[in-house]
C-alpha cells in the first residue's frame, strides 16, 4: 500500500493504482465527467483537476483520472486553484448545453446537473440558443440531441473498448465537432442502450423511456431472467407499472451492463394478453370458458389428476426455466405426491449460441433463466429430469394421460413439437402461466400467475451463483403468485402447511451472491454517498453546494 497526503490527511491506497478510483476507494469523491472504470482514461472534461507536489516542493495541476498512486505523494484538492479549474471546466461545457433541465430525459440523474450545482462557478452559464434543435436516430434503441453532448466519448470508447462493434466516432472539429455512426452504419448492437447509461448529459436517449421524470420513479433490485446469465438490474417503476429495467454493478456478474433483450424485453409484463382470472374450459363435451375462483381451479386439478392416477396413468410434469428455486422445489414435491417420474425441464437454446463481446460479456445461447437452479434443485432432492424429447415421445404413445405444464416469458414458450404433444392430453391438461396464447388455448384449467417482476424468490445462473428476484409492483388483479399457486395445490393433495413452509424456505444449492449495488456508475456512486443525484429512495438529501469566488 501508498501512503500518501490527501488534502493533509493521511491515506492508504493501493500502490500504482489510478489516483481517481483508489481516491474512491478511500471513500474522497472527486468529480469527473469522462472517467469510467470500465473504460480508458482519456482526461478530456478535465473536471477531476488535482493539484500534486513536485520533488522540488511546488505543485502543479494534473488530472486525477489519469495519474498513478504513489507512495509518499501529496495531493490537494480543495485549494483555490483547484476550485477556479473545476469552475471553468464546468464554465465551458455549460457554455452551450441548452438549460433544458425541467423538460430533459436524464434530468433527476444527470452527472452534468449534479457537478454544476456542486463545483460550478458564478458565471451565466448558457447562451442564447438559435434554434430549438433536434434528436435523431442512431439506432433502434438510441437517439442523441448533440446540442447536449459534452464530447466525453464514453459512448465511443464503450463501442470500441467493450463491444468491439466501433459503430460511433467523433467527427468534424470545433464548434462542428459531434458524435455520430460511421457513414453507412448504425448503433445496432446487442448492448447498444449501455450508452445511454453512460451518456453523463443527456444527449444519448433511450428511445423507448421518453419524457418520464426519475424523480417519480421508484427503483427495486432485482434480476434479469432474459438468460441464465443473470444480470444484475434495477426495475424502475412508477406506480404499478414498470417503466425501464437498467443494469446494477456486479463486478462478478455483468459488471456494469447488461444487454437489449434484457433491457427492453419485459413489455409483455403490462401485455392485453396477460391471464387475469384462474379459466375452467369445457373440453371436448364444448361449452363457454368459465371464469373460475381459486378454490374451484384447484379443485378441478384436483378431480382431473385423481382421475388420471385411478386409469392407472401416468402425469406428465413439464417445468418452465424461468420459475424459481423454490417455485421448482414445490413443484417437484407435487410430482412425488402425484407418484409420477415423468418431470421434465423446457430447454430454451438460441440456435446462434453464446455471443461474447470483446470486453468478455456473454450473452447466454440458454434463454432459461433458472435452468441451472431447477437442475440443482433436481438433485438435491434426488432426481435426474428428464429431456423435452423423452417427455414429447411419451405424450404421443399415451404413456401419459394428463400434464401439469409451467409457460414463463417469451424466450421460453412451448415451441409447435411440444404444443402437438400436449393436444394429446388437452382435456387433462393443466397450465400454469400468465400469457393468453397457444398453450394457455389448449388447457383445461389455467392458473395465471406472475411474470419476473411481480414475484420473489432465488435464481442460480449459469455459473452456479445464487441471486434474487425482488417484487417490483404487487400481480394484477385476478393473479397470485406461483409459489402461493403450488402452495395450494399442495394443501388439496394433503401435503401438511408445516411441509410448505420447509419448502419454500429450503435452502437452494448454489453460491450466495455478492452485494451489488448502483444502476449504472452514476448510480454507483449515490448509493456509496457520493452524489446527491435522485437513487430513488425518496431519502431527502443535504446540498453540497459551496461557493466558489472568482469562478
Amino acid at each position: 500500500m501508498a501512503h500518501i497526503a490527501w488534502d493533509g490527511r493521511s491515506l492508504e491506497i493501493q500502490d500504482g493504482s489510478n489516483l481517481l478510483m483508489g481516491a474512491l476507494e478511500a471513500g474522497i469523491f472527486v468529480p469527473h465527467l469522462c472517467f469510467h472504470p470500465a473504460l480508458t482514461r482519456p482526461a478530456l472534461c478535465r473536471l477531476c483537476a488535482i493539484e500534486v507536489q513536485d520533488e522540488d516542493g511546488g505543485w502543479r495541476m494534473t488530472t486525477a483520472c489519469d495519474a498513478q498512486v504513489r507512495d509518499g505523494m501529496a495531493v490537494r484538492t480543495e485549494s483555490e486553484t483547484v476550485r477556479q479549474a473545476r469552475a471553468a471546466a464546468l464554465e465551458f461545457q455549460l457554455l452551450r448545453h441548452p438549460l433544458e433541465c425541467p423538460s430533459c430525459d436524464k434530468s433527476g440523474e444527470c452527472e452534468l446537473q449534479e457537478f454544476s450545482f456542486t463545483y460550478a462557478g458564478q458565471g451565466p452559464h448558457v447562451l442564447p440558443q438559435a434554434d430549438a434543435g433536434e434528436t435523431r436516430d442512431l439506432g433502434d434503441h438510441v437517439a442523441i440531441d448533440p446540442r447536449k453532448c459534452i464530447h466525453c466519448t464514453r459512448c465511443v470508447r464503450f463501442c470500441a473498448e467493450v463491444t468491439g462493434t466501433e459503430e460511433l466516432s467523433m467527427f468534424d472539429r470545433g464548434d462542428r465537432l459531434e458524435i455520430n455512426t460511421f457513414p453507412g452504419s448504425r448503433l445496432d448492437n446487442r448492448m447498444s442502450g449501455n450508452v445511454v447509461d453512460l451518456c453523463p448529459a443527456g444527449a444519448l436517449i433511450d428511445r423507448e423511456f421518453r419524457l418520464q421524470p426519475a424523480w417519480r420513479l421508484r427503483g427495486v433490485d432485482s434480476i434479469c431472467t432474459g438468460c441464465s446469465s443473470g444480470c444484475n438490474i434495477r426495475i424502475d417503476v412508477d406506480g404499478d407499472r414498470v417503466t425501464r429495467l437498467r443494469p446494477r454493478v456486479n463486478m462478478d456478474v455483468n459488471e456494469y451492463w447488461m444487454c437489449d433483450e434484457g433491457r427492453h424485453g419485459w413489455q409483455y409484463v403490462h401485455s392485453q394478453e396477460r391471464l387475469k382470472h384462474p379459466l375452467i374450459r369445457p373440453g371436448s363435451e364444448g361449452g363457454a370458458d368459465v371464469i373460475a375462483s381459486w378454490e374451484e381451479a384447484c379443485a378441478a386439478v384436483y378431480s382431473a389428476f385423481t382421475a388420471c392416477r385411478s386409469r392407472g396413468q401416468q402425469i406428465g410434469v413439464i417445468l418452465g426455466g424461468q420459475m424459481t428455486n423454490e417455485e421448482a422445489h414445490l413443484l417437484i414435491r407435487l410430482a412425488r405426491v402425484w407418484d409420477t417420474t415423468w418431470i421434465a425441464l423446457r430447454e430454451s437454446i438460441a440456435p446462434e449460441g453464446d455471443i461474447t463481446y470483446r470486453s468478455g460479456f456473454t450473452i447466454r445461447a440458454d434463454k432459461a433463466s433458472n435452468s441451472r437452479g431447477i437442475m440443482d434443485t433436481a438433485v438435491a432432492l434426488g432426481l435426474q429430469l428428464l429431456g423435452m424429447d423423452r417427455m414429447v415421445k411419451a405424450l404421443h404413445e399415451g404413456e401419459i394421460g394428463a400434464a401439469f405444464v409451467v409457460g414463463g416469458g417469451p424466450g421460453v414458450r412451448p415451441d409447435d413439437v411440444e404444443l402437438s404433444a400436449l393436444d394429446s392430453v388437452k382435456d387433462q391438461l393443466i397450465v400454469l402461466d400468465f400469457m393468453q396464447d397457444e398453450l394457455a388455448a389448449l388447457a383445461r384449467v389455467v392458473l395465471p400467475g406472475c411474470s419476473f417482476v411481480e414475484k420473489t424468490g432465488t435464481l442460480t445462473n449459469v455459473d452456479g451463483r445464487l441471486q434474487r428476484l425482488h417484487k417490483a409492483i404487487e400481480a394484477i388483479n385476478g393473479c397470485v403468485d406461483d409459489l402461493e399457486i403450488l402452495g395450494r395445490l399442495a394443501l388439496h393433495f394433503g401435503i401438511p402447511a408445516a411441509e410448505l413452509v420447509a419448502a419454500e424456505s429450503a435452502p437452494s444449492p448454489g453460491h450466495a451472491s455478492a452485494q451489488a449495488y448502483g444502476g449504472g456508475w452514476s448510480t454507483s456512486l449515490q448509493r456509496r454517498g457520493f452524489l446527491a443525484v435522485d437513487d430513488h429512495d425518496k431519502r431527502p438529501r443535504p446540498s453540497r453546494q459551496r461557493p466558489v469566488d472568482g469562478g
